[in-house]
């Protein structure tokens, strides 16, 4: 932000919003300002906004961070599959996608094995070491299969809500 002439500061609100899919309750916000020492500490509420309603100097610095977590929802459409249930999971706000696991003919989707707390993906996943954002699913029968960012799936086999 440019100061106004003579350095003046700027009056300004600015409202942050705190998404929904945030790992905690709460982010906390801290504002360095370049008049005074110290920080300003602020408490933003997931699924809210966040205003600071304040006069504004050039090099003021607010830090934070959005912290995320696994999550998984249950697919609960047209194509249910007898005797097995299908889950999407996602970091954050990122999409992932199963890739790398055997298509199942008979169920029309990528079956996992051995996943028993689909609603708790944290419990059966880890981050694979391979790249930001890879998952690995842990149990055997599983070893090949990775949940990765779906905006990078190109032309391999994926499927979004597998079996379980």
């Amino acid at each position: 932000m440019a100061p106004a002439a003579g350095g003046d500061a700027h009056p300004l609100t600015l409202r942050l919003r705190m998404p929904g899919w945030l790992a905690e309750p709460t982010v906390r916000v801290a504002l360095s300002t370049a008049n005074a020492a110290g920080t300003e500490q602020f408490v933003g509420k997931r699924g809210d906004y966040l205003v600071i309603s304040r006069s504004w100097s050039a090099g003021d610095k607010l830090t934070f961070s959005l912290p995320m977590a696994l999550r998984s929802s249950r697919y609960t459409g047209l194509n249910q599959i007898p005797g097995h249930q299908r889950w999407a999971v996602e970091y954050g706000p990122v999409l992932l996608a199963a890739t790398g696991g055997a298509w199942n003919d008979a169920l029309d989707s990528m079956l996992l094995t051995g996943v028993r707390k689909p609603a708790e993906p944290s419990t059966w996943l880890e981050p694979s070491g391979e790249a930001p954002l890879h998952f690995r699913v842990l149990g055997a029968g599983n070893e090949a299969v990775r949940f990765v960012p779906y905006f990078l799936i190109q032309e391999e086999l994926f499927e979004v809500y597998p079996a379980v």
